[in-house]
């Protein structure tokens, strides 16, 4: 790291600096993945309505309620971050 000369472009008060980073690289494992692993499945277009159904509406429009009363009500804090955190991560 080295701090060079001042230049007024970037700062009025403050001399840039340069940064080199050395890296190492490590070549990528050619092993194949155990054959016991999942495969992920794209979307089905034929399950959307499925799907739909199988959420609670009331609860999700619940979850927006809330984050729109602790915004306009300025409210941010850990406990009410905390509260919607707790209902999106047991939302179905």
């Amino acid at each position: 790291m080295s701090i060079l000369d001042h230049n007024c472009l970037f700062s009025d008060v403050h001399s840039p600096i340069t940064i080199i980073l050395k890296a190492t690289h490590y070549p990528t494992s050619t092993q194949q993945a155990p054959h016991n692993t999942e495969n992920i499945r794209l979307w089905n277009q034929e399950k959307e309505q499925k799907f739909i159904n199988n959420k609670d509406l009331i609860k999700a429009a619940q979850i927006e309620a809330d984050l729109e009363n602790l915004i306009s009500n300025n409210e941010i804090n850990q406990t009410s971050i905390n509260g919607i955190t707790d209902n999106i991560a047991t939302y179905s």
